[in-house]
């Protein structure tokens, strides 16, 4: 689960193309960085990463998902994954939080608009970090509770949209190696994307698009948790299991491995399915591991 300050556009130009763009800044909104003003740019850091410092994640983990998660702050690259650095861990500190909105001009606190979509797991969490930030920080947060196709999306991929919300970066369910940066880069231009145009990001998307290299890809990566730590355009909150259920009685064993949409909720990899059946004329069963054992 990770949280977007939509409307960070911090390029020009297309990465990749070099033609120029055109993009409005809403900075009104206090989380949103002119990257042509490095005073204001880093007023909006602060406010971000107050945001970001006064979320209780293992309470959140506890309190609404049982515990069955755990803590997320790199939305891409959990804590249990090999090669996770300690210095994106996001500690919740409330006094820092006041200190840094205070030195960002916002002791008093501010309105935010968050689009938490209609139903599930985001307004569960929205409710609670938000009720949080309205206590500890004075932060009052409206809730936009629209669905997602027909108001909401249309903003992301116009590239107007300015809200906090939630989205999932490059990177869910993903290997470390495998390349990041497109959602947050002028690469996605013209289709879904997470809110945040960073050059930085995309010119590690097309190193990690153009090689095979392991140990480069996870430098690379470990370059783009970097600087996704630097700026927090998004921040992680809680890193979520996935398990697919099937039936026992007729599959002797399924490997999963790693997919990229988690809508599909974690179903996948159909070919490594392992079918028990029953042989003709003879009982028990004997795993097969191709995909016609379904149909069979």
């Amino acid at each position: 689960n990770a949280i977007a300050f939509g409307g960070n556009w911090w390029e020009k130009t297309h990465v990749q193309t070099g033609k120029a763009i055109t993009r409005t800044l809403d900075l009104t909104k206090p989380w949103i960085g002119n990257i042509d003003d490095a005073a204001q740019w880093e007023k909006a850091r602060k406010v971000r990463e107050a945001l970001a410092i006064s979320i209780d994640r293992a309470g959140i983990n506890k309190g609404i998902f049982l515990g069955q998660g755990a803590a997320g702050y790199t939305p891409g690259w959990p804590t249990s994954e090999p090669g996770f650095k300690e210095s994106w861990k996001y500690a919740c500190d409330v006094a820092k939080a006041k200190a840094l909105l205070t030195e960002a001009g916002y002791a008093n606190g501010f309105k935010a608009e968050w689009w938490v979509g209609p139903s599930g797991d985001g307004v569960t969490m929205g409710e609670a970090i938000g009720g949080s930030w309205q206590t500890d920080l004075k932060v009052s947060v409206e809730f936009d509770r629209t669905v997602y196709g027909v108001t909401f999306r249309p903003s992301i991929i116009n590239r107007s949209v300015n809200k906090i919300w939630w989205c999932g970066t490059d990177g869910i369910n993903f290997p470390p190696v495998w390349p990041k940066g497109f959602l947050l880069s002028t690469m996605s231009d013209g289709g879904f994307m997470c809110g945040t145009e960073n050059k930085k990001f995309g010119e590690i998307f097309l190193q990690m698009a153009g090689s095979a290299d392991q140990a480069k890809l996870k430098q690379l990566s470990q370059d783009y948790f970097d600087e996704m730590r630097r700026t927090h355009a998004q921040v992680g909150v809680v890193d979520l299991p996935q398990y697919p259920v099937y039936n026992a009685a007729k599959i002797a064993d399924w490997k999963m491995l790693p997919e990229g949409k988690g809508v599909v909720g974690g179903l996948n990899s159909l070919f490594t399915v392992k079918v028990k059946y029953t042989r003709p004329g003879g009982a028990g069963y004997q795993p097969r591991p191709t995909i016609h054992n379904v149909a069979h």
